[in-house]
């Protein structure tokens, strides 16, 4: 089995989680004897070991670039253009794996489209997403896919609800932990990431729109006790903008309240430190820092919204994301039961038990398979 992955989210991200996805699932399919790699980063901004990884390839184009590089139109029409000669060159693939939406679809006649969706945010909230033209690529690719990932059983049910696809060539496949057991990460020694060295509760990426940061800060100014004993640290996304800078100090929380960034081994020192994460987002398809807190030992308070749930399992604890006193309740309840505390943390890690990459890949594998039979 020939199998092709494009370029499109390498170039448009240096880290992430959907490039993450498509680097662990490229490295651990490539375990399969008969399977042959080919792959197109062309001029990417990626920031993975990808040279361990050409290696796993039968063939591979990586040229490495600048985000701000990266960014450029004319980079995407260059990719676009190199990527068609190199299906053309590689003619007889039996898989083509979108990593994204693209604005053309090219492939050769007997090639079978694969194309993952990891959520509809733009087509349920499209108040957070004007002008954006990736709806309608999406639209397009799903109806010419031979088959479409979901990487939950949330975003597949959205996808029957709001797309008139086939469900027989849909399937559910989930991805693995960001902290794996063969992991290089150090796990011991390290240290409080918050610069003011006191506890605090962690909230993790993006933060604006459907992530619904603003919420989370208010529960936790709601409460004085929680004010008075816990900062909030902010990991990861990009630093907190002007708008965002004033809310907090027009609430006296500038000196209480921090942004964080950095890799792996910084996110995990977060985790690690934190008395509890707040996961207020209103939608997500899957949800990266829910595995990544049950890993680390980290108790989870979460919206019962999108997949949250589903991923979550009993691991934490709901609330709804969309009324202020629910998750300041949460809060309460968490910080101040070390026993729940604890049961959290264990049952944390042995839900985390039941996602891998090696799972993913094997599960992605037979359905290839199914579509070229």
């Amino acid at each position: 089995m020939n199998i092709i992955y494009d370029f499109q989210i390498f170039q448009m991200q240096q880290y992430g989680g959907v490039s993450r996805y498509f680097y662990k699932l490229i490295q651990k399919i490539s375990s399969n004897d008969n399977v042959g790699i080919f792959l197109y980063l062309g001029l990417n901004q990626s920031g993975f070991n990808w040279k361990s990884q050409r290696s796993l390839c039968k063939k591979s184009v990586s040229i490495h670039v600048s985000q701000r590089v990266a960014s450029k139109k004319c980079i995407t029409a260059l990719n676009y253009l190199g990527f068609n000669i190199f299906q053309a060159m590689n003619r007889h693939a039996d898989i083509l794996h979108l990593t994204y939406y693209p604005h053309k679809i090219f492939r050769n006649t007997k090639t079978k489209l694969v194309v993952t969706l990891y959520d509809l945010i733009q087509e349920l909230y499209p108040e957070y997403y004007a002008n954006d033209d990736s709806i309608e690529r999406k639209r397009k690719a799903l109806y010419e896919a031979d088959l479409i990932l979901c990487i939950s059983e949330s975003t597949r049910n959205d996808l029957l609800n709001y797309y008139k696809v086939d469900p027989k060539k849909t399937r559910v496949v989930y991805l693995g932990p960001t902290f794996e057991n063969n992991s290089s990460l150090v796990y011991d020694n390290v240290n409080n990431p918050n610069p003011n060295k006191r506890p605090y509760l962690l909230f993790v990426g993006l933060r604006d729109s459907y992530k619904n940061f603003k919420t989370a800060v208010k529960a936790y100014l709601s409460n004085k006790n929680i004010l008075k004993e816990y900062d909030l640290l902010c990991f990861g996304s990009a630093p907190f903008t002007v708008e965002e800078l004033d809310f907090l100090k027009k609430n006296g929380i500038g000196g209480k309240t921090f942004y964080i960034s950095g890799d792996d081994q910084v996110l995990w020192s977060c985790y690690r430190h934190a008395h509890l994460l707040v996961y207020p987002s209103l939608y997500e398809g899957f949800g990266f820092p829910l595995l990544e807190a049950m890993a680390a030992g980290c108790p989870i308070l979460a919206s019962n919204r999108g997949s949250i749930p589903e991923i979550m399992g009993q691991a934490g604890i709901e609330f709804d994301a969309q009324d202020e006193s629910s998750v300041a309740d949460a809060i309460s309840k968490l910080a101040y039961d070390e026993k729940l505390r604890q049961n959290l943390i264990k049952r944390g890690f042995s839900r985390v038990k039941d996602f891998s990459w090696e799972k993913t890949a094997k599960e992605t594998y037979e359905a290839y398979l199914d579509i070229i039979k």
